[in-house]
């Protein structure tokens, strides 16, 4: 059993993987959770989730998000920006953008600003 308690780019899964060996990851980056099992897991070596593995402590309905806010707000933004396929910054302010545009030419952004609780009202988004 191969575990890695803080598996990032998941590296050491893959090669556990490869040794035929169980394995078990952790991290406490959802953003880093999400991207490993697509990017790696799924795609570099065709595991699918649900069969071949899966992914606990990311959000999946309503009461988890409300779980997270009130564990950690900041993960909570994080998660949000990354729903809707944002890219997370680090700009006070800002929490994060999403890119589109017609062409490479004409890149252009959107700015994410994430807000959650009982008491947001439009006093709150200005």
């Amino acid at each position: 059993m191969v575990f890695d308690p803080f598996c990032g780019c998941a590296t050491t899964l893959e090669a556990a993987h490869s040794l035929k060996r169980h394995r078990i990851g952790s991290d406490i980056a959802i953003h880093a959770i999400k991207r490993v099992a697509t990017a790696r897991l799924h795609d570099r070596l065709g595991l699918k989730e649900g069969v071949d593995f899966v992914i606990d402590g990311v959000p999946s309905t309503l009461e988890g998000a409300i779980d997270l806010w009130k564990r950690d707000p900041y993960h909570f933004q994080k998660w949000v920006v990354e729903e809707v396929d944002g890219f997370v910054t680090t700009k006070r302010g800002i929490d994060g953008r999403i890119y589109f545009g017609r062409s490479r030419k004409k890149l252009r952004s959107m700015v994410l600003e994430v807000k959650g609780g009982e008491n947001v009202n439009i006093s709150v988004v200005r």
